[in-house]
């Protein structure tokens, strides 16, 4: 039974990822082969990263923000504002 979901989002790359989910996309791509030998079932999850984000926000009871130490100021506002918007009731922590 689970309890809870708890999300974890990269701030140097979760709003970005967000607002431009072809940026997300190429970085997948660039590793596609490499997750379809581990899991054939990965392949067909890479075809839409900004439905996933969203999801995986949408569906948390809690948000880790993680990465600050290397996210700029803006990327680190910019991400907790997407997640503000997908999921308005999570906590977020950084």
């Amino acid at each position: 039974e689970v309890k809870r979901v708890v999300t974890v989002v990269d701030a140097s790359t979760f709003g970005k990822d967000w607002l431009d989910t072809r940026q997300a996309q190429e970085r997948n791509e660039e590793r596609r082969d490499e997750i379809a030998a581990h899991d054939a079932k990965n392949t067909a999850r890479l075809e839409n990263v900004g439905q996933l984000l969203a999801e995986q926000v949408e569906w948390a009871d809690a948000i880790v923000v993680n990465k600050t130490d290397v996210a700029s100021a803006e990327e680190v506002q910019t991400t907790e504002a997407v997640v503000r918007a997908l999921n308005s009731k999570a906590p977020i922590q950084r």
